[in-house]
């Protein structure tokens, strides 16, 4: 009996872990998302701040901060 009330345990921690990682991959996606707003809002603004945001919080954005204006705004999405 204590055998599979070992293996009930390992199969709720292994469902909760699964869980919490999920929720975790939802929250920072949610926050990356919000990050890449903050950025287009920012780039309309001005760029020199656009800069300094994506070399602060998102340096695989610098080259694309650093870049030529869109000229359309559609293509910031």
């Amino acid at each position: 009996m204590e055998k599979y009330r070992d293996q009930l345990a390992q199969i709720f921690t292994q469902v909760g872990l699964s869980f919490l990682h999920s929720q975790c991959q939802l929250a920072l996606e949610i926050e990356m998302l919000r990050k890449y707003t903050i950025l287009a809002i920012l780039y309309k603004l001005d760029q020199k701040s656009v800069c300094q945001l994506t070399i602060k919080d998102i340096p695989e954005l610098k080259c694309a901060a650093e870049s030529k204006p869109y000229e359309d705004e559609n293509e910031i999405r």
